[in-house]
């Protein structure tokens, strides 16, 4: 059955609590009809830390284009599963459901049991179809094993003419009480894709030339939605303090302010997925002037990754995530240089993650290169300095 959306764009959002919880309110608190329905309102959001610091051009990438709602009862029956297009808008929060007075506006399901809901933005409108009443198993295990094409060329996603969107998704699990209107959120989805955003600085006498940078490693597919899991002690990553709130992602808002506990490393990346040696970009024009000359590259979007090597600093069996990042530069007139650095500004590239890289190349001495992180609402960067492994050798002509 079709039903009228209404969405909105809910900029109070970006305060609300992280943790997905239930709010049931409404002018007529009992159940409604025979005492077995009520009616949802759901309001959805995407939060990272660098919101109003982005591009026209990234906006239409991250920002959600469309959103698929997907609604399963406790038995798995589809309970509700629309498509709703935002046409030339582009949405960072919404909700579905907001007016009492109009029905058709809200989502009507069966009341007092757990619902799976899945939200999924940026995604065909042929994806994940199925009918309210069918079994939604098939559809379930569809979703929850779907798997990007093998593709590590920074074109992630789907093109909407010339646009390339970023899948975003989530899943949530939502106890449904009694009561006739019930509110939930915020629901917040991820950006199924981690982002490089570099710029460069060149204080030398000398005009310099950014060849190219790399890193490896990294991931050449990945799931659509986040594949979270926990340690037999009940913890999301290799440094966190115990389990909080609603699944990982409550977790992680109750870690915002932590030192090493703010990463999610138990996650999963496909099977069938390669960390490919080293993933490459080229520049065919990255040309800094001297004495002050600056760039900010377009951003790189790759899939999430999960590259483990044993950690030889530590006593114990350890396994950790590693990448190493290359840069390459030709100051004018000179030998091209090459700085390898390892990527240790954070302990995984999970979903949503946002790394800005600065390289200053200063005379005569190695490059220095800044890293920050941001994802979900972190306001303060986690940043440190990359130290080039490979020592700084002057250039010479003869």
């Amino acid at each position: 059955m079709n039903r009228s959306v209404l969405y909105i764009i809910n900029l109070l959002l970006a305060v609300l609590l992280w943790t997905a919880c239930e709010n049931e309110t409404g002018t007529d608190p009992q159940p409604s009809g025979n005492g077995s329905d009520t009616y949802l309102s759901l309001r959805i959001a995407t939060k990272s830390g660098d919101e109003d610091q982005r591009s026209d051009d990234e906006k239409k990438k991250e920002d959600m284009n469309n959103l698929r709602v997907i609604i399963l009862s406790k038995n798995g029956i589809i309970e509700y599963n629309e498509f709703i297009n935002f046409g030339t808008s582009k949405q960072e929060h919404i909700v579905v459901g907001t007016d009492a007075s109009d029905l058709t506006q809200w989502i009507k399901v069966k009341a007092n049991e757990d619902k799976t809901v899945y939200l999924i933005a940026n995604m065909k409108d042929t994806d994940f179809t199925g009918e309210v009443g069918e079994n939604g198993k098939n559809l379930s295990e569809n979703i929850d094993n779907y798997i990007f094409p093998k593709d590590i060329n920074g074109d992630i996603g789907y093109l909407n003419g010339a646009d390339q969107l970023i899948p975003i998704t989530a899943k949530y699990t939502i106890h449904v009480g009694t009561a006739k209107f019930q509110e939930f959120g915020p629901l917040y989805v991820v950006r199924a894709a981690t982002k490089f955003t570099l710029s460069y600085t060149n204080n030398r006498s000398n005009a310099v030339t950014i060849k190219s940078w790399s890193i490896s490693n990294v991931a050449d597919r990945a799931y659509l939605m986040p594949h979270v899991n926990r340690t037999e002690d009940d913890k999301y990553t290799a440094y966190d303090n115990g389990y909080y709130g609603n699944g990982w992602i409550g977790w992680i808002s109750k870690n915002l302010n932590s030192n090493r506990s703010d990463y999610v490393t138990e996650y999963e990346v496909p099977k069938t997925s390669s960390h490919v040696s080293s993933y490459k970009i080229s520049y065919t024009d990255c040309k800094l002037n001297a004495n002050g000359g600056s760039k900010v590259a377009s951003p790189v979007y790759l899939h999430e990754s999960r590259y483990l090597v044993k950690n030889e600093n530590e006593n114990e069996n350890i396994e950790v995530q590693q990448y190493m990042m290359t840069f390459e530069f030709q100051e004018e007139n000179e030998k091209v240089e090459t700085y390898n650095v390892p990527f240790v500004v954070s302990e995984s590239l999970f979903r949503d993650l946002h790394a800005y890289i600065n390289v200053t190349i200063n005379e005569d001495e190695a490059p220095i290169i800044y890293a920050g992180i941001v994802y979900w609402q972190w306001i303060d960067f986690i940043s440190r300095d990359l130290i080039p492994s490979q020592p700084f050798v002057p250039n010479s002509n003869q």
